[in-house]
């Protein structure tokens, strides 16, 4: 089974990816760390995904979300993770409540100079009072629709069914499939 390098500095993040990956690749983790340029989303993660396969000299995977709330017309967007340093995820919780947002994991693998593949999800929910504080960001206010605990209340398994990078490692997996990689 082939290596697939997953750089990511989360545990939890490259847990939830190597789950759905596992069944076609050898999935380890790689903590290193990448400087994200200033840009558009697209240009963030083709920037990242370069840096990576160039640190790593193999098959990579990076990932990148974006978090789009309603009540700041879109904004954190793809600097939620710079959000992050300035409020905590109460704070956030308490700005949020009741607004409606969007999460979006945009995933690359790169495999040589010439063959990447770009997959994406996206999920809607709505911030609520978190009920526990784990997890990163915004999943403990996060609530997407259809499910009734949010992204901190989840494991793995079940996170990746409602989750933005579950629909992007759906995504990136049928595209696998189709180019015979999985």
């Amino acid at each position: 089974m082939k290596t697939l390098n997953i750089v990511t500095t989360s545990k939890r993040k490259f847990d939830e990816i190597s789950l759905a990956l596992s069944s076609c690749f050898d999935c380890v983790q790689k903590d290193i760390h990448i400087v994200e340029v200033q840009g558009t989303s697209e240009e963030i993660i083709l920037d990242k995904v370069k840096q990576a396969y160039k640190a790593v000299n193999g098959l990579v995977l990076v990932d990148d979300v974006s978090v789009h709330f309603d009540l700041l017309g879109g904004f954190p967007g793809p600097y939620m993770k710079d959000f992050t340093n300035c409020m905590s995820s109460t704070e956030m919780a308490d700005l949020f409540l009741g607004t409606k947002g969007k999460g979006v994991s945009r995933m690359v693998m790169m495999f040589d100079e010439y063959t990447i593949i770009f997959a994406e999800g996206s999920v809607i929910g709505v911030g609520v009072k978190p009920r526990i504080l784990k997890g990163y960001g915004f999943e403990p206010f996060f609530l997407p629709e259809n499910s009734e605990k949010t992204f901190a209340e989840m494991g793995a398994a079940e996170k990746n069914k409602y989750s933005h990078r579950g629909k992007a490692l759906e995504d990136l997996k049928s595209k696998l499939k189709s180019k015979g990689f999985c």
